[in-house]
Protein backbone atom coordinates (compact mmCIF):
# COMPACT_ATOMS: atom_id res chain seq x y z
CA UNK A 1 0.00 0.00 0.00
CA UNK A 2 1.45 3.36 -0.98
CA UNK A 3 1.51 6.42 1.24
CA UNK A 4 -1.60 7.98 -0.23
CA UNK A 5 -3.61 4.78 0.19
CA UNK A 6 -2.92 4.17 3.87
CA UNK A 7 -3.49 7.80 4.83
CA UNK A 8 -6.76 7.90 2.90
CA UNK A 9 -7.83 4.64 4.51
CA UNK A 10 -7.05 5.99 7.98
CA UNK A 11 -9.03 9.17 7.31
CA UNK A 12 -11.97 7.28 5.80
CA UNK A 13 -12.25 4.28 8.14
CA UNK A 14 -10.33 5.51 11.16
CA UNK A 15 -7.78 2.69 10.95
CA UNK A 16 -5.23 1.24 8.56
CA UNK A 17 -2.49 -1.38 8.23
CA UNK A 18 1.14 -0.41 7.62
CA UNK A 19 4.33 -2.43 7.18
CA UNK A 20 7.35 -0.75 8.85
CA UNK A 21 10.82 -1.47 7.51
CA UNK A 22 12.99 -3.85 9.58
CA UNK A 23 9.94 -4.72 11.68
CA UNK A 24 10.67 -8.46 11.80
CA UNK A 25 13.85 -7.74 13.76
CA UNK A 26 11.95 -5.63 16.29
CA UNK A 27 9.23 -8.27 16.66
CA UNK A 28 11.85 -10.88 17.44
CA UNK A 29 13.30 -8.72 20.23
CA UNK A 30 9.84 -7.91 21.61
CA UNK A 31 8.87 -11.58 21.73
CA UNK A 32 12.10 -12.37 23.60
CA UNK A 33 11.44 -9.58 26.10
CA UNK A 34 7.94 -10.90 26.76
CA UNK A 35 9.16 -14.43 27.35
CA UNK A 36 11.92 -13.13 29.60
CA UNK A 37 9.51 -11.04 31.65
CA UNK A 38 7.08 -13.95 31.93
CA UNK A 39 9.85 -16.30 33.10
CA UNK A 40 9.48 -18.59 30.08
CA UNK A 41 12.10 -20.34 28.01
CA UNK A 42 13.09 -18.72 24.72
CA UNK A 43 11.69 -21.73 22.83
CA UNK A 44 8.14 -21.16 24.11
CA UNK A 45 5.65 -19.94 21.50
CA UNK A 46 3.65 -16.88 22.52
CA UNK A 47 0.54 -18.61 21.14
CA UNK A 48 1.04 -21.26 23.84
CA UNK A 49 2.12 -19.00 26.67
CA UNK A 50 -1.06 -19.84 28.61
CA UNK A 51 0.29 -23.37 29.04
CA UNK A 52 3.28 -21.98 30.94
CA UNK A 53 1.54 -19.44 33.18
CA UNK A 54 -1.21 -20.32 35.62
CA UNK A 55 -4.45 -18.30 35.43
CA UNK A 56 -3.76 -17.03 38.94
CA UNK A 57 -0.38 -15.64 37.90
CA UNK A 58 -1.31 -14.15 34.54
CA UNK A 59 -1.83 -10.56 35.69
CA UNK A 60 1.30 -10.56 37.84
CA UNK A 61 3.30 -11.91 34.90
CA UNK A 62 1.72 -9.38 32.54
CA UNK A 63 2.77 -6.49 34.80
CA UNK A 64 6.28 -7.96 35.05
CA UNK A 65 6.51 -8.12 31.26
CA UNK A 66 5.33 -4.52 30.94
CA UNK A 67 7.99 -3.48 33.43
CA UNK A 68 10.65 -5.42 31.49
CA UNK A 69 9.77 -3.82 28.15
CA UNK A 70 9.60 -0.30 29.59
CA UNK A 71 12.68 -0.52 31.82
CA UNK A 72 15.07 0.63 29.08
CA UNK A 73 13.61 3.71 27.37
CA UNK A 74 16.50 4.01 24.90
CA UNK A 75 15.90 0.43 23.78
CA UNK A 76 12.18 1.11 23.55
CA UNK A 77 12.88 4.08 21.28
CA UNK A 78 14.98 1.77 19.09
CA UNK A 79 12.15 -0.76 18.97
CA UNK A 80 9.68 1.93 17.91
CA UNK A 81 11.94 3.70 15.40
CA UNK A 82 10.51 1.93 12.29
CA UNK A 83 7.14 3.50 13.12
CA UNK A 84 8.54 7.04 12.87
CA UNK A 85 7.97 7.60 9.11
CA UNK A 86 4.27 6.78 9.52
CA UNK A 87 3.68 8.66 12.77
CA UNK A 88 5.49 11.83 11.72
CA UNK A 89 3.67 11.79 8.38
CA UNK A 90 0.39 11.81 10.28
CA UNK A 91 1.01 14.23 13.13
CA UNK A 92 4.12 16.17 12.14
CA UNK A 93 7.79 16.14 13.18
CA UNK A 94 7.22 17.15 16.82
CA UNK A 95 5.91 13.99 18.45
CA UNK A 96 5.40 12.65 21.94
CA UNK A 97 4.81 9.01 22.76
CA UNK A 98 3.20 7.23 25.63
CA UNK A 99 5.85 6.56 28.26
CA UNK A 100 4.83 2.96 28.86
CA UNK A 101 3.86 0.43 26.21
CA UNK A 102 0.80 -1.63 27.18
CA UNK A 103 0.56 -5.41 26.84
CA UNK A 104 -2.54 -7.53 26.29
CA UNK A 105 -2.58 -11.32 26.70
CA UNK A 106 -5.91 -12.52 25.33
CA UNK A 107 -6.06 -16.09 26.61
CA UNK A 108 -8.27 -18.92 25.29
CA UNK A 109 -11.63 -19.27 27.04
CA UNK A 110 -10.65 -16.64 29.62
CA UNK A 111 -13.55 -14.33 30.40
CA UNK A 112 -11.25 -11.99 32.33
CA UNK A 113 -9.45 -11.26 29.03
CA UNK A 114 -12.59 -9.74 27.51
CA UNK A 115 -12.39 -5.98 26.97
CA UNK A 116 -15.82 -4.33 26.50
CA UNK A 117 -16.35 -1.88 23.65
CA UNK A 118 -15.03 1.54 24.62
CA UNK A 119 -13.47 4.73 23.28
CA UNK A 120 -10.24 5.83 24.94
CA UNK A 121 -11.27 9.46 24.50
CA UNK A 122 -14.06 8.87 27.01
CA UNK A 123 -11.52 7.63 29.56
CA UNK A 124 -9.23 10.65 29.33
CA UNK A 125 -7.18 10.35 26.17
CA UNK A 126 -7.08 13.05 23.51
CA UNK A 127 -8.89 12.68 20.19
CA UNK A 128 -5.65 13.98 18.61
CA UNK A 129 -3.79 10.79 19.56
CA UNK A 130 -3.16 7.88 17.23
CA UNK A 131 -2.83 4.36 18.62
CA UNK A 132 -0.39 1.84 17.24
CA UNK A 133 -1.59 -1.73 17.81
CA UNK A 134 1.23 -4.26 17.52
CA UNK A 135 0.24 -7.94 17.19
CA UNK A 136 2.91 -10.42 18.28
CA UNK A 137 0.93 -13.54 17.38
CA UNK A 138 -1.23 -14.51 14.43
CA UNK A 139 -4.70 -13.00 14.65
CA UNK A 140 -7.82 -15.07 14.05
CA UNK A 141 -11.33 -13.67 13.77
CA UNK A 142 -12.18 -15.59 16.97
CA UNK A 143 -9.44 -13.99 19.10
CA UNK A 144 -8.48 -10.65 17.60
CA UNK A 145 -9.51 -7.14 18.57
CA UNK A 146 -12.45 -5.53 16.81
CA UNK A 147 -13.39 -1.93 16.23
CA UNK A 148 -16.13 0.13 14.67
CA UNK A 149 -14.86 2.03 11.62
CA UNK A 150 -15.31 5.76 11.41
CA UNK A 151 -18.54 6.76 9.63
CA UNK A 152 -19.45 3.19 8.55
CA UNK A 153 -20.21 1.94 12.04
CA UNK A 154 -20.27 -1.85 11.51
CA UNK A 155 -17.89 -4.04 13.49
CA UNK A 156 -14.56 -4.82 11.79
CA UNK A 157 -12.01 -7.38 12.94
CA UNK A 158 -8.32 -6.58 12.87
CA UNK A 159 -6.55 -9.17 10.74
CA UNK A 160 -3.05 -7.82 10.02
CA UNK A 161 -0.65 -9.80 7.89
CA UNK A 162 2.78 -10.83 9.14
CA UNK A 163 4.91 -7.79 10.05
CA UNK A 164 1.96 -5.40 9.80
CA UNK A 165 0.82 -3.06 12.56
CA UNK A 166 -2.47 -1.22 12.89
CA UNK A 167 -2.85 2.52 13.30
CA UNK A 168 -6.23 3.75 14.47
CA UNK A 169 -7.78 7.01 15.56
CA UNK A 170 -8.27 7.25 19.25
CA UNK A 171 -11.95 8.03 19.30
CA UNK A 172 -12.94 4.75 17.57
CA UNK A 173 -14.85 2.32 19.75
CA UNK A 174 -12.99 -0.97 20.09
CA UNK A 175 -12.78 -4.08 22.26
CA UNK A 176 -12.61 -7.85 22.07
CA UNK A 177 -14.72 -10.94 22.72
CA UNK A 178 -14.09 -14.32 24.27
CA UNK A 179 -11.08 -16.03 22.68
CA UNK A 180 -12.59 -19.27 21.37
CA UNK A 181 -9.38 -20.54 19.75
CA UNK A 182 -6.69 -22.70 21.31
CA UNK A 183 -4.07 -19.96 20.89
CA UNK A 184 -3.27 -16.95 23.02
CA UNK A 185 -3.31 -13.60 21.26
CA UNK A 186 -0.54 -11.31 22.50
CA UNK A 187 -0.31 -7.68 21.46
CA UNK A 188 1.18 -4.34 22.45
CA UNK A 189 -0.30 -0.89 22.08
CA UNK A 190 1.15 2.60 22.38
CA UNK A 191 -0.16 6.09 21.69
CA UNK A 192 1.37 9.07 19.91
CA UNK A 193 0.34 12.71 19.53
CA UNK A 194 1.76 16.01 18.35
CA UNK A 195 3.69 17.88 21.00
CA UNK A 196 1.46 20.88 20.33
CA UNK A 197 -1.97 19.23 19.99
CA UNK A 198 -4.60 19.53 22.75
CA UNK A 199 -4.58 17.13 25.66
CA UNK A 200 -7.51 15.61 27.48
CA UNK A 201 -7.11 14.23 31.01
CA UNK A 202 -3.80 12.48 30.27
CA UNK A 203 -1.28 15.26 30.82
CA UNK A 204 1.76 15.70 28.65
CA UNK A 205 4.41 15.29 31.36
CA UNK A 206 2.74 12.47 33.25
CA UNK A 207 1.58 10.27 30.40
CA UNK A 208 3.88 11.16 27.49
CA UNK A 209 7.49 11.89 26.75
CA UNK A 210 9.09 13.63 23.78
CA UNK A 211 9.89 11.15 21.03
CA UNK A 212 10.75 13.25 17.96
CA UNK A 213 11.45 16.94 17.67
CA UNK A 214 12.44 19.09 14.68
CA UNK A 215 15.55 21.22 14.98
CA UNK A 216 13.43 24.29 14.29
CA UNK A 217 11.24 23.53 17.32
CA UNK A 218 14.23 22.62 19.48
CA UNK A 219 15.89 25.99 18.79
CA UNK A 220 12.62 27.86 19.27
CA UNK A 221 11.92 26.24 22.63
CA UNK A 222 15.45 26.93 23.78
CA UNK A 223 15.16 30.64 22.85
CA UNK A 224 11.73 30.86 24.46
CA UNK A 225 13.10 29.37 27.68
CA UNK A 226 15.90 31.96 27.73
CA UNK A 227 13.69 34.98 27.04
CA UNK A 228 13.60 37.64 29.74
Amino acid sequence: MNQCDWINELNTDGYTYVSPNHWDERLSVLRSLILEGAGCEESVSLEEIHHHISPQDINTKRLKVISTINSDQAKLDWLLEPLAPFITKLIGPDCVRQKRVNLVMHLPQDETSIIPNHSDVLTGNSSFEVTCWIPLTKCHIENTMHLFPYKKGEKAYLMPKENEVVLFKHFLKHGNSLNTTNAARVSLNIRFKSLFSPENKKSLLDYFQIWKMSEFTRIGLNEWKNED
